[in-house]
Order: structure tokens, then sequence, then C-alpha cells
């Protein structure tokens, strides 16, 4: 499968990434956990699926378990209740 390498998630796309790759989390679950509206959540999964030229959730995952998102870093943020993700390859930033 060729992936799109032209377009960057964002670290908050990441974090969707991870809550449904490792955590398995529905939209439901993530609207709670990230405080923003379930709306918010499908536009969000709408762009980032776009960006990664997929179209589902299952398409997703089975990224995130084939190491697609490797080259990045989650943890848990001292200052905010959920995950922050970032690039730990080259020019690495932080939310």
């Amino acid at each position: 499968m060729n992936y799109r390498t032209d377009t960057r998630l964002t670290p908050h796309e990441l974090i969707l990434v991870r809550l449904v790759g490792e955590d398995s989390m529905s939209n439901i679950e993530i609207a709670g956990q990230l405080g923003i509206a379930l709306q918010s959540v499908k536009n969000e999964f709408r762009t980032i699926f776009d960006k990664l030229g997929i179209s589902s959730r299952l398409e997703l995952s089975g990224q995130w378990h084939r190491g697609r998102f490797k080259d990045y870093e989650c943890k848990k943020s001292h200052q905010k209740p959920q995950r922050v993700c970032v690039e730990t390859t080259s020019g690495a930033s932080s939310l």
C-alpha cells in the first residue's frame, strides 16, 4: 500500500490516531476523553482519513499496528488530561 507522505498529521490528530489504534476507543469515548463534541471527533477523523488516503477506522488501526506512526511518541502530558504525540525524528515539537 502506498502512503501519502506529503501531508503530515498534527499533534492533535496523532492523539486521535493513538486512541483508535492503541486504545480501540469509539468516537463517543474519544469525545468524552478529550472534552470535545462528538461531531468534532467525526470531522477530525474525516480530515485524518483524507490526509492518509484511507476511508475507515479499520484501515487506520491497521496502519497503527503495522508501525505507520512509529516515528511518533505519545506520552501523558502533565498539563493536560490527554496524551501528547510528537514526532521523534527530525524537528520534534511539543504542545
